[in-house]
């Protein structure tokens, strides 16, 4: 049976990678700094900005902005969700401070393909998480062909679809064959959910 997390748990595990990563929550509609990325991004035909603020959970530095309220399920964040969402936007810190976080703003909003490949980092942490889940009933390759789709939202293209779908199938081979997971995210993740699955 696939894990169930209760508002508590998802309060504790965000507690829990904040703390790990030295990050911290704000609420996204409280945010003067995401109504502006919204504007930009919506000028850019990246995304639409009603999208962004409703629908993105977004990662600036060390700094999470989020459009839910941690522990409450809403229809689009369960709270299942909230729990990927954490550990895929904790990604997002690492490749950050991996790349620095010049070169990693300059090739996320610069370039579809740099932020493809960025995001399907992070879409791999999706999929590791979703193995530890459920892993008798998660077919990894399945959810690459469709979880690469979701990147047309960022305004990417059919062909950055392919490319992230074949990295996922690589990935989904990985977890499929050897059960390992490689991003630290999911790594740190996954232990401290095993230890206290709440």
């Amino acid at each position: 049976m696939a894990y169930q997390p209760t508002p508590h748990g998802v309060r504790e595990f965000w507690k829990y990678m904040t703390g790990e990563y030295r990050s911290e929550i704000v609420q996204k509609d409280d945010s003067a700094l995401m109504s502006i990325a919204g504007s930009f991004l919506d000028m850019t035909s990246i995304v639409d900005k009603d999208r962004f603020m409703a629908g993105f959970v977004t990662t600036i530095g060390r700094t999470i902005y989020i459009p839910f309220e941690i522990g409450v399920a809403t229809e689009q964040f369960s709270l299942w969700g909230q729990v990927r969402v954490c550990a895929h936007e904790h990604v997002h810190i690492d490749q950050g401070d991996r790349d620095g976080w010049l070169t990693y703003g300059a090739k996320y909003l610069g370039s579809r393909t740099s932020r493809a490949v960025y995001e399907a980092e992070a879409y791999g942490c999706d999929m590791e998480m979703e193995h530890w889940r459920n892993p008798e009933n998660f077919d990894p390759r399945r959810y690459a062909a469709q979880r690469a789709k979701s990147i047309k939202s960022y305004g990417c293209n059919d062909s950055h679809v392919d490319t992230i779908r074949r990295i996922l199938e690589i990935r989904a081979s990985i977890i499929s064959l050897r059960g390992c997971y490689e991003t630290r995210a999911a790594q740190r993740s996954t232990t401290w959910l095993d230890a206290k699955p709440v």
